[in-house]
Parts: C-alpha cells; structure tokens; sequence
C-alpha cells in the first residue's frame, strides 16, 4: 500500500542509499499502468550503465495496476531511481513533475513502454560534454517499432545554430515533434514546462524549446525506439476537444514561420497536416458549429505561388492543395468528408 497522499498529492519514495549529488543526466518517465512495460525500459538503460551520474525519475501517474509498486521495486534494486506518485494528471503534469525535481546538468524523457539502444545516452552526453553551445540533441528514433508500420527518422549529422534555420527545420519536421529522441541542456529548458491536459503536449514544448533560441545538434548517434502498442494514449478516439488541441499545435507551429520566406516550400505540407486534423475536427463535431476553427484554418491557406514549389509534396497531394485553394478550406473539408 502507499502512503497517504500529502496536500500536493506528491511523494516521493525514501531513498536508504544516497545518490550523487549532481547527476549528469536526468531521465524522466511517466508512468501510467505500464506494469508490462516499465522494469524491461528502466532495464535498458541502468542494466547496461554502471556509473553513479545518471538519475531516473519516476513518475506514477495513479496507475490502477500494479506500476507503483514496481516502480518502488525498482527504486530499491537501483539506487540512482526516484519514485513520485500522484494522482492521474495526465503525461504532461508526469513530466512536469519530473522537471521539478530533475538535478541534472542534462535532462530527457522516456515513455514507459519505449527503450533506446545500448550507449545512446554515453555517446551523446560525451558529445554535449566536448561541445558545450548545444542546448538540444536530438538522435535517430524509429516510429511504431515492432509493427508493420515501423520506419526510420534520422537526420544527417549537423548543427542548426540561427532561429531561422531551426524554423524551417521544424517546417520540414528534421527537428521532430517527440521530445522522447532529445537531450536538452537543463538550463534551456528550465523556465518551461509541458501545458498540462493539452493534447500534442510535445509540439507545444518542443515549439517553446525553439523559442529559447537554442543551438540544436542533430546526432546519428544511437537510437530510440518508439513501440507500438495498439491501445496507448496517442492510438484511442480522438474526441472534438483532442482534435481542437491538436490543430491548434499545428496552426501554431504554422504561424511561428510568419514572415520567414525561407519555409515557404514546406508550407504546404504542413498545411496538408493542418486540413487532415480540420477534417476530422469538423466530422467529430457533427452539427456544432465550428466558427473559431474555419477562420484560423483558412487563414493558413498557402498562395498559389507557394503550392508551386511545395517541397516534401507528391503532385498528387499538389493537387489536392489547388483543389482547396479552389474550393475554399470549409467546403473542401465537408466534401472530404461526405465522400470517406
């Protein structure tokens, strides 16, 4: 059984063997009935890490199953392991929970049901140790591991140093939306926090990491695997309030790029993204009226001259943005929708 919660509705479990003062790294993991899940994650990387500067922070979300109770095992199996438990916030108040307690010069995130490959974590942090302007590190991660869906997201190896170029690397998504595949520098990321019960949480801070002007390094160093488990958070039913949030992300992220010429030919596939979440947005809505959504989604209709030299774009989705910029965004999402 656990403690009674306190007023914060946090604690921490005791620890009897003290940890290293300053961690090199802190690695944060919202729990959340991963009983499956969370010994083999924590596994991968303490069993193969021998040294005492990594902390990991655990962050029982009010699992219903049994994910507090192997969180504390693994607190007394692992002496560099800390448990919080808490009340069911959601993963973002998880990973906030996290941040507040993090006391490395370095911090990254794990889900619960994920792992990384052996040395991710060394190679990189000895990188970051050599090349102290970098704030942010993101390495390779491959989506939907274990499915027929899996595939490779890498970058070539390179830093992106101006505002600018960081811009068009979210435009044409080398900087990725996880926050799973980086390492960030505490000190860039200390005053923000993820926006607690938003959906696409990571976009919205990996939009605010961008705004701290940080020197992004893109590692081909390591891996992580991002699982795919069929009944995870990101995979239920969306409702009209989930799909709302998340294009909202995407229209923010758009108008970060206003007055920016240099992603211009990545607008229109990021306006694509925009008009498939608008679509079902609007068929989740049903007769409800939609007025606040119409108007910011017509607002990032990209000209004419824009779709023309669209990068990342079939001329087949080429098309499809010509129809819209035809039809208007409204009756071309209702049309979609009729036809599906």
């Amino acid at each position: 059984m656990h403690p009674p919660l306190r007023r914060l509705q946090v604690f921490r479990i005791k620890k009897t063997i003290p940890m290293k003062a300053s961690p090199i790294l802190s690695i944060i993991i919202p729990v959340y009935n991963a009983e499956r899940y969370i010994e083999g994650t924590v596994g991968c990387v303490l069993d193969r890490h021998r040294g005492d500067d990594y902390e990991v922070i655990l962050v029982n979300d009010g699992s219903a199953d049994r994910s507090g109770e192997l969180c504390d095992g693994l607190s007394v199996k692992y002496p560099c392991v800390s448990v919080y438990h808490q009340t069911n916030k959601g993963a973002a108040a998880a990973r906030n929970t996290g941040l507040k307690y993090a006391c490395g010069k370095y911090v990254t995130f794990i889900d619960a049901d994920d792992k990384i490959a052996e040395n991710t974590y060394e190679t990189n942090i000895e990188f970051l140790e050599l090349h102290p302007e970098v704030g942010v590190l993101q390495y390779p991660f491959i989506q939907d591991y274990g499915s027929s869906k899996e595939s490779l997201n890498e970058s070539p190896a390179g830093y992106s140093s101006t505002y600018e170029e960081l811009l068009v690397d979210t435009f044409s998504c080398r900087f990725s939306h996880s926050v799973c595949d980086k390492i960030f520098r505490r000190d860039i990321i200390s005053s923000l926090r993820f926006r607690e019960g938003a959906i696409c949480e990571d976009i919205l801070f990996g939009l605010s990491t961008i705004g701290q002007h940080p020197v992004v390094y893109y590692s081909d160093r390591g891996m992580y695997y991002y699982y795919y488990v069929d009944n995870s958070v990101s995979r239920k039913a969306y409702s009209p309030e989930r799909w709302s949030a998340w294009l909202g992300a995407l229209v923010k992220k758009y108008r970060m790029g206003d007055g920016c010429s240099a992603v211009d030919p990545y607008r229109g596939k990021n306006f694509l993204s925009i008009m498939y979440v608008y679509c079902h947005l609007l068929k989740s809505l049903g007769a409800r009226r939609s007025d606040e959504f119409d108007g910011a989604v017509a607002a990032c209709q990209p000209k004419w001259s824009a779709i023309s030299r669209s990068q990342g774009v079939s001329v087949m989705k080429r098309g499809v943005l010509y129809i819209i910029s035809l039809l208007g965004t409204r009756r071309f999402a209702n049309l979609y929708n009729l036809l599906r």
